[in-house]
C-alpha cells in the first residue's frame, strides 16, 4: 500500500500539465483491470508526458524528479499527526506539508535560481490570502517562469494513513504579459 503512495504522488506531479503544448497523455484501457464487483482500478504505470520544447523537457524532468523525492517522504510518515488548524478544521497541516514543499523547493531552486516559487504552506490560510499571494508573486517576479506546489494536496487523507493522497506541481510561464499553465 505504501508503495502505492509513491506512484500516486509522482503521477500527480506530472498530472497537473493542462495545456497541449505539455500534455498528459491518459494510460490506455489496458492499464486497467476490474474485479467482479469493483470498478476500473487504474494499475502502476508510467504516464507519457510530451513536451513541445527542450526547455519545457527539462522543467517536466526537474518536476518529476522532485515529485519522487518528495513522495519517498509521504511515502514514510503516512499517517503523520496534525500540527496546524488553518482556516477550517478540514484545512490541516502537518510538519510532512512543510518539508514536503521544502524538497521541492530545494530541487527547483537548484535547477533553476532564477525561477519564482509559490508553496501552499508559504501563504496565509483563506482562499482570499492564496489568491493575494498568486497575484503578488505574478506581478514580483522577474522571472518568466513561476512554480505553483501544493506539497500534499489530500492532507486529511493523509492524516488519517489513507494513501490517496498526491503532490501537485503546476509550472506557469509568462508569454509576453500574459501567464500560462504550461505544465
Amino acid at each position: 500500500m505504501l508503495k502505492r503512495v509513491a506512484a500516486v504522488a509522482a503521477v500527480a506531479a506530472l498530472a497537473t500539465c493542462a495545456v497541449p503544448s505539455c500534455a498528459f497523455s491518459p494510460l490506455p484501457a489496458s492499464s486497467y483491470r476490474r474485479c467482479s464487483s469493483s470498478p476500473p482500478v487504474r494499475q502502476r504505470a508510467k504516464p507519457a508526458l510530451r513536451a513541445a520544447t527542450a526547455e519545457q523537457a527539462e522543467v517536466v524532468a526537474v518536476a518529476t524528479a522532485a515529485g519522487r523525492a518528495a513522495s519517498k517522504l509521504v511515502s514514510e510518515k503516512l499517517g503523520a499527526e496534525v500540527t496546524k488548524t488553518k482556516a477550517s478544521r478540514g484545512d490541516l497541516l502537518t510538519e510532512v506539508d512543510v518539508e514536503v514543499q521544502k524538497i521541492i523547493e530545494a530541487h527547483v531552486s537548484e535547477a533553476f535560481p532564477s525561477h519564482a516559487f509559490l508553496g501552499e504552506e508559504s501563504v496565509a490560510s483563506g482562499a482570499k490570502a492564496s489568491t493575494d499571494a498568486l497575484n503578488a508573486a505574478l506581478a514580483a517576479t522577474e522571472s518568466d517562469w513561476l512554480w505553483i506546489c501544493d506539497p500534499i494536496d489530500g492532507t486529511t487523507n493523509f492524516v488519517q494513513g489513507m494513501p490517496m493522497c498526491g503532490i501537485s506541481i503546476g509550472i506557469a510561464k509568462r508569454h509576453g504579459g500574459e501567464w500560462r499553465l504550461e505544465c
